[in-house]
């Protein structure tokens, strides 16, 4: 793949010389260690996320398209080419998303060209289409599935309960034994809504709570919110050990600490840890949500 840098002639190489100085950083740190780059994408669970698809559907307000394009389609050969280098360099696991993964026609033959070189496949999706698709996806190869979802989907009678067609789509997964996961964004206001909701699971799924954050927010609140935000996801963990409904994780900020990290010029506006390396559309690789200093 080539280098993809956006700038003048003296930006650039400036971008050549820092990324030049990281990367010597990082094998001095392998070496060191004794360690291959496929330990180290083992040892931090580091997974390879392709966009298939730029365009959605939906319009979810707590969506960051991972600094991506809006718009475009991953080209089938060099989606299978990137899938292939993944290997080879160590990746074990492909996540496909978007966008809309399920938008584009051609999903299925994506899962299975994946799954011809690593054993782990995955789909991440808002879940509208699912009912309809879901059969062609199993039968493609899929490993995992992680739904996102909306509070508009829960909504019922003043309560969050799965709507029918995703309580099917919960069920057949748990047939096929495959590991499904929710993506829960959980508002403030939401908060009684989410532990009842948690807590009622009949079905052996896993949910990744969201917390929801504004800049300006007051310290002091936004500590309270995370702490009962924690305090549910503990509770709820405690009830799945008896119910067998699956784990419950918070997704959560965590102090940027790779070697880029301190040289990095928008360390301000970091909000979490990356654990995939992303493929856009544009065919640009991404190591980093918070900066588009790192794409190549």
């Amino acid at each position: 793949m080539q280098i993809s840098i956006v700038g003048n002639r003296s930006s650039e190489r400036a971008t050549l010389a820092e990324r030049a100085h990281v990367i010597g950083k990082i094998r001095e740190s392998m070496a060191r260690a004794n360690l291959s780059l496929a330990h180290l994408i083992s040892r931090v669970n580091l997974y390879f996320r392709p966009s298939i698809i730029a365009s959605c559907n939906l319009s979810c307000t707590f969506c960051h398209n991972e600094g991506g394009p809006d718009r475009g389609r991953l080209d089938f050969e060099t989606f299978s080419e990137a899938c292939n280098a993944a290997k080879r360099v160590g990746f074990t696991r492909v996540q496909l998303t978007g966008g809309e993964p399920l938008l584009h026609k051609r999903l299925p033959a994506f899962l299975s060209a994946a799954r011809s070189f690593v054993a782990d496949v995955g789909v991440t999706t808002n879940g509208t289409y699912l009912g309809a698709q879901l059969g062609s996806l199993i039968d493609a190869g899929l490993t995992r599935l992680h739904v996102s979802l909306q509070q508009e989907t829960l909504a019922s009678n003043g309560e969050w309960r799965l709507p029918a067609w995703l309580q099917s789509v919960a069920d057949t997964c748990n047939r096929h034994h495959i590991p499904l996961r929710f993506n829960l964004p959980v508002a403030r206001q939401n908060m009684d809504r989410a532990r009842v909701f948690l807590l009622k699971r009949d079905v052996p799924f896993s949910v990744n709570i969201f917390s929801i954050l504004d800049d300006g927010e007051d310290a002091n609140a936004r500590s309270d919110y995370l702490h009962e935000l924690s305090e549910l996801v503990e509770l709820a963990n405690a009830c799945s050990k008896s119910s067998g409904s699956g784990p419950v994780t918070h997704r959560r900020y965590v102090e940027p600490q790779g070697i880029r990290c301190t040289r990095c010029e928008q360390r301000s506006i970091c909000r979490e840890a990356s654990r995939s390396l992303r493929l856009g559309t544009d065919e640009v690789l991404r190591p980093c949500l918070a900066t588009r200093y790192w794409d190549h």
